[in-house]
């Protein structure tokens, strides 16, 4: 109710001279104690909502401050008086609020958090932030046993682990650990209850509590012992030791549970044998952030055949089918931006820790007007969170170069925290899909299109301004298409596509690093190979069993998207997001925006839509989507499979043990290729 409201809210718009701009009102704010709340926008940050961290320092604050929203509680905003709103510069609508510089909850765990830190708890540096998202990794996987970490992870283990357990002993939230201990510092990553867990449960030789710091002692929770497991994972036998399987030209290996974290390992003397941990400076392609994961840092590892520079031992060994330091793969979500852009880090390891936000892409990145617009999903279930039951497809032994039986929508294998298998949460048809083909109708239309606001004059504009300006519709505007709710259009092509809240069913597990980068790069048209080719031809000569490894994925994904149950999904998809593009180009010639100033109270109706023929642009997009995909997934197993056939078997007249064993290798994957071809349009 309007009397509920603090009279400085309703008199803080009236500002000295008529203040106009975001910056003059801030710093007014600054001085008399308030802020913006965005009711519309809850989170947003700018120089409006910062106003108090100022104020409260300047007005007898105790290093705390907020801007009270609870003025506005109760109160209907959308249909409160518009005198009282206003329209910042990037056109969003805030009401003010008056600054708070006390609360005595929030100080009273702020100042434990600070005597916790203070009193005994080192501090992190930089070089600890930069493996932060490895470290964590690596204690999820390897805490449940005794698995030391290498030397480059040692001390971050040891000091991430003694924060955690300090926290918990002192009956700090999670949160707070995540939110003032370490993202101080570094950032904060996306976290779950799965990482705080290992951490706090993590073995005492990774590290303890510093102990109770609180003047309370019995609010604080001691912390249980937590002895190493006595079960070690028993240690992989030596190449020389392992026994070669008459019957078959590959040899088995038993996979070792030990992760490894490195994620540019440097070959040792032999390309087909386990890479080393050390670390070495990186040289991988920034480009191949998603694509080229593992990309090494060595251009002269030591060969066995063409190059004949490994010794005569190392290459009579027979080699292990088990795939060393395995590309990870995982979906192209942007993880920890705020980290990766500050401290340039950027590892495999980090999609590990993503949580399952919407997928989102930016199909107007030519405009510098839309370049930061974003088409996005709505939430969808991680792989974690999909039905028991759910159809899984992989390969049964998913990091091993020897097996190619084949997980045809069965239950998802044994998957963390009780197995070693990854999988990941697959859509079938990609997000990228969607925005790539509105870049499409970017890059097609030049400035065919009129501005849909009439002040504008009908001026000559791109697709993107003359989609964007006509389908952000206002609040309450929406429409019903297919007998279903009224929504506006970005919810139409949300609604269309796999969710929590629609089409879950049509959600299956796919091996993790089969999804992407091999399945998922088909489908981007930014790349223009599923690997970056200068570091595929590199790895031909020195790291052949990476490129083994990457083309066994490659015949999965080709495996993959001829089941027969994912091309109904795949058909269903692309038939459901044509229907929802045709029916929103229809309705909007009869539904145009319609704007209304909230200060003025203005109404400013759009010039209607122009149906755009979105049906037959979204059908012709997707056939060439398809026939591209299957040009892209045959030129990599074309030409690599080649390639290491030149390199390495056809024009070698003496082999040893492990040439042998790679061309047989090789000939297992060319076969499976072989028969995946029948690569035809699911629709």
């Amino acid at each position: 109710m309007l009397f509920s409201i603090p009279l400085l809210v309703l008199s803080s718009f009236v500002l000295p001279g008529a203040l106009a701009s975001d910056a003059e009102i801030a710093a007014n704010w600054r001085s008399t104690g308030m802020c913006a709340y965005y009711w519309k926008k809850v989170g947003k940050n700018n120089q409006l909502t910062d106003t108090c961290i100022e104020y409260c320092k300047n007005n007898g604050g105790h290093g705390y401050s907020e801007c009270d929203l609870m003025s506005w509680k109760g109160v209907d905003l959308d249909t409160f008086d518009p005198s009282v709103k206003k329209q910042d510069e990037e056109g969003d609508i805030y009401v003010p609020a008056p600054c708070k510089c006390e609360n005595k909850a929030v100080e009273a765990i702020t100042k434990t958090i600070l005597e916790v830190v203070v009193e005994g708890l080192k501090k992190l540096d930089n070089i600890l932030c930069a493996i932060m998202l490895e470290t964590f990794q690596f204690v999820v996987d390897a805490a449940i046993t005794f698995v030391a970490p290498e030397a480059r992870l040692a001390a971050s283990v040891g000091r991430f682990v003694e924060g955690a357990k300090t926290f918990a002993e002192n009956t700090l939230p999670a949160n707070d650990y995540f939110d003032k201990f370490i993202g101080d510092v570094c950032g904060v990553p996306d976290w779950n209850v799965d990482i705080w867990d290992a951490l706090t449960g993590a073995p005492d030789v990774f590290g303890v509590s510093i102990g109770c710091k609180k003047k309370n002692k019995s609010d604080c929770k001691e912390q249980p012992s937590r002895p190493a497991p006595s079960n070690k994972p028993e240690e992989k036998p030596k190449p020389s030791e392992s026994k070669k399987d008459e019957s078959s030209a590959a040899p088995s290996a038993t996979p070792t549970p030990t992760p490894s974290p490195s994620d540019t390992p440097t070959p040792t003397p032999s390309s087909d044998a386990a890479p080393s941990t050390t670390p070495s400076p990186s040289s991988a392609d920034p480009s191949a952030t998603s694509s080229d994961s593992s990309a090494s840092s060595s251009s002269t590892s030591d060969e066995c055949g063409a190059s004949a520079t490994a010794s005569a031992a190392a290459c009579e060994a027979s080699t292990p089918c088990d795939i060393k330091n395995p590309d990870e793969g995982g979906e192209d979500v942007d993880v920890s931006a705020e980290l990766i852009r500050r401290n340039g880090y950027r590892s495999h390891r980090a999609f590990q820790l993503e949580k399952r936000e919407p997928k989102k892409g930016n199909p107007c990145k030519s405009n510098d007007a839309y370049k930061t617009f974003l088409l996005q999903s709505d939430d969808y279930p991680s792989n974690g969170q999909l039905d028991v039951d759910v159809k899984a497809y992989g390969w049964e032994k998913q990091d091993n170069l020897c097996e190619y039986g084949w997980q045809s929508g069965a239950k998802r294998l044994p998957f963390p925290p009780t197995g070693t298998n990854k999988y990941d949460s697959e859509h079938v048809m990609e997000w990228q899909t969607v925005t790539d083909f509105f870049a499409k109708l970017q890059a097609k239309g030049a400035t065919n299109y009129g501005h849909p606001e009439p002040s504008q004059g009908n001026k000559s504009v791109d697709f993107c301004t003359y989609w964007v300006e006509s389908w952000s519709l206002e609040p309450g505007q929406g429409f019903s298409i297919a007998n279903g709710p009224a929504l506006d259009p970005w919810k139409h092509i949300a609604a269309a596509y796999p969710s929590n809240n629609n089409w879950k069913d049509e959600m299956i597990a796919l091996q993790r690093n089969i999804n992407a980068p091999a399945k998922a790069n088909l489908f981007t048209d930014s790349i223009p190979m599923v690997w970056t080719e200068t570091t595929m031809d590199k790895y031909v000569k020195t790291n052949r069993n990476k490129v083994l490894e990457r083309l066994r994925a490659s015949v999965g994904a080709r495996k993959y998207l001829i089941e027969p149950k994912v091309k109904d999904i795949f058909k269903a998809q692309k038939t459901r997001m044509g229907t929802a593009l045709d029916e929103i180009d229809k309705a909007l010639e009869s539904h145009p925006r319609e704007k209304v100033d909230l200060v003025t109270g203005v109404k400013t109706t759009y010039l209607p839509w122009k149906k755009q023929n979105l049906l037959d642009e979204w059908n012709s997009y997707m056939d060439t989507k398809w026939d591209d995909a299957v040009k892209k997934s045959s030129k990599v197993l074309d030409n690599y499979i080649g390639k290491l056939d030149d390199a390495h078997c056809k024009n070698q007249a003496k082999k040893s043990t492990a040439d042998k064993e790679f061309c047989e290798r090789l000939k297992k994957v060319e076969t499976q290729y072989k028969q995946a071809t029948f690569f035809l349009r699911p629709w």
